[in-house]
């Protein structure tokens, strides 16, 4: 069983204030053509002070450069400031 994460006060990442790592590593570990698409994945955790153990739960916010976001509108043809509701 995994130990509980313990943070020293200075480093309370959470879900308000995630640690921004990054995935340096991503590998298929099913066959193609198969009907799952289960990953090994790698996170760069250095700095952070946080260690992850198998078991342990990983929240991922995924991001995109911001000089691909501008690239896609710009070659779809949106206004990039249109504001967006949710239904």
């Amino acid at each position: 069983m995994a130990q509980p994460l313990e943070l020293p006060a200075s480093t309370a990442y959470s879900r308000k204030n995630p640690f921004l790592a990054e995935i340096t590593r991503s590998e298929h570990l099913t066959s193609a053509g198969s009907l799952k698409d289960t990953r090994h994945f790698v996170v760069n955790l250095a700095g952070s002070g946080l260690s992850y153990s198998p078991g342990d739960s990983l929240g991922v916010f995924g991001r995109n450069p911001p000089e691909l976001v501008e690239d896609v509108i710009g070659l779809l043809g949106f206004d990039p400031e249109t504001v967006l509701k949710k239904p």
